[in-house]
């Protein structure tokens, strides 16, 4: 055998490569069966929900999130007001410039086209 040859370290990244896959198979696989069971759930949820609905003879409402697109920008507008008792008297720009002065831009004639 040759002096600075060595046959086991390409033996360990081997296998080291091989265990990190079988690690993150196994992560896969245990995220995969997570999912499953979660829709498990939420499946048995409903036919029990339905069935119950069914036996009673009520009439059974479907799951919904109603978002009125609205609603929230109305909420993040009226949260700085909503506890202040005093009305406001000074001109929206200046409370948020501050005491800076705001210059109207001149526009200008646009420049005539050159084509080749």
């Amino acid at each position: 055998m040759e002096k600075g040859i060595c046959v086991l370290p390409d033996w360990i990244a081997k296998s080291a490569r091989m265990g990190v896959r079988l690690v993150l198979l196994a992560l896969g696989a245990v995220f995969m069966v997570s999912l499953l069971a979660a829709g498990l759930v939420l499946a048995v949820a409903a036919a029990v929900r339905v069935g119950w609905g069914r036996l009673t003879g009520r009439p059974v409402s479907p799951w919904t999130f109603r978002v009125h697109p609205r609603n929230p920008w109305g909420r993040s507008r009226a949260a700085p007001d909503s506890g202040a008792a005093e009305t406001r008297t000074e001109p929206r720009a200046s409370r948020y410039l501050g005491d800076h002065e705001v210059v109207d831009v001149e526009v200008k004639p646009p420049l005539p086209e050159t084509r080749p």
